[in-house]
């Protein structure tokens, strides 16, 4: 069977659905820049550790990179999942350099849609980078059942307060970007649980 190297999963559309029906292209584009940016910032680690890309997928969080490489230790796992956050805040810090120099509606845009990408990113629920980082960072220094019990723990009270969130910005803003988000994270969730039991 042959390996699949680029692949777009439905749910990854969804969100790029709603982001261009509910605003404008230009802030469209400047959302896919601090996705770009974001996803740099792996891209740049993982070839600062030697890694080799040899696939690519997208989906509702975000792009997965399939690489030739077995085994990468704990501790620069961390490191890579935490690196597209870091570009963000990066790109934050850029932009907010330009909005004193000189304030545009554009450069302010930049700002949030970095900001809010990398504070999303580093919830710690399984599936985003900061989920990722931290099993990776509670297997390096203890065991892999007990960090999967404690990431599992943590995952699971982060989605609670997230759906919580997603619900109340629902009802008073009439936002559901984040509560179809928050579902799709707990349908992903309900599958792993279904497929562990089966399997």
């Amino acid at each position: 069977m042959r390996e699949k190297y680029f692949c777009i999963a439905p749910s990854f559309l969804l969100p790029l659905f709603l982001l261009c029906i509910q605003s404008p292209p230009a802030d469209a584009l400047l959302f896919f820049a601090a996705i770009l940016l974001h996803e740099a910032g792996h891209l740049f680690t993982l070839l600062c550790y030697g890694c080799r890309v040899k696939g690519v997928a997208f989906s509702f969080s975000g792009i997965s990179l399939n690489l030739h490489d077995p085994y990468i230790p704990y501790k620069k796992e961390a490191k890579i999942f935490l690196a597209g956050p870091m570009a963000g805040l990066i790109g934050c810090f850029f932009a907010w350099i330009c909005l004193r120099w000189h304030f545009t509606r554009w450069g302010m845009l930049f700002f949030s849609f970095n900001l809010l990408l990398s504070l999303f990113n580093l919830l710690p629920i399984r599936g985003l980078d900061g989920g990722e980082a931290l099993f990776a960072l509670l297997c390096h220094y203890g065991e892999e059942e007990g960090a999967k019990r404690a990431s599992d723990f943590i995952h699971r009270l982060a989605l609670t307060f997230l759906l919580c969130a997603a619900t109340w910005l629902f009802f008073v803003e009439k936002n559901c970007s984040l509560l179809l988000l928050t579902l799709l994270f707990a349908a992903k969730e309900t599958k792993r649980k279904k497929a562990t039991i089966t399997s």
